[in-house]
């Protein structure tokens, strides 16, 4: 089984042993920025976090070598 490869590219895992962060940072800022409202580039600009149990289930299961054996969430 293979972690996911863009999932690799997309997600920074921070925080201590015991309470893990995944952050992200927003889609749609890559290229093509011209045409976007400032207001939307610079809402685009700031990392998110994955909070929800739901998306961090959805992590572990595409990162299966990940020891999250820790994770209290």
């Amino acid at each position: 089984m293979k972690t996911h490869s863009g999932l690799k590219k997309r997600i920074k895992i921070t925080g201590t042993v015991w309470d893990k962060h995944f952050n992200y940072y927003p889609i749609g800022k890559r290229h093509l920025n011209e045409c976007k409202s400032q207001i939307n580039l610079s809402r685009k600009k700031s990392i998110q976090e994955f909070k929800a149990f739901g998306d961090v289930r959805r992590l572990k299961r595409l990162m299966p070598y990940w020891n999250f054996s820790k994770y209290n969430g």
